[in-house]
């Protein structure tokens, strides 16, 4: 089949390192993130401005009246 040559073609001009990443990505394989302490506190902060203007807020709003420490955990909200 003339797509699957022209694949073929375009992928052989890859290097090793771009066809791997190609065929992690291809099969749904995570690629590790490098998060840094400046990086998860950002992130973290940005959770807390979002869940600040949540529309609808029950479940939230349920889990913080069962157990607001544990919600309020980062280890638990960076899962």
């Amino acid at each position: 089949d003339l797509a699957d040559s022209i694949m073929a073609a375009e992928i052989s001009k890859l290097s090793v390192q771009d066809r791997e990443t190609a065929y992690l990505d291809i099969h749904g394989v995570p690629q590790p993130i490098n998060e840094s302490p400046a990086l998860l506190k950002r992130k973290l902060h940005e959770m807390e401005d979002f869940l600040k203007v949540l529309p609808s807020r029950d479940a939230f709003d349920l889990a913080m009246s069962m157990d607001s420490e544990y919600v309020m955990n980062p280890e638990f909200r960076l899962r």
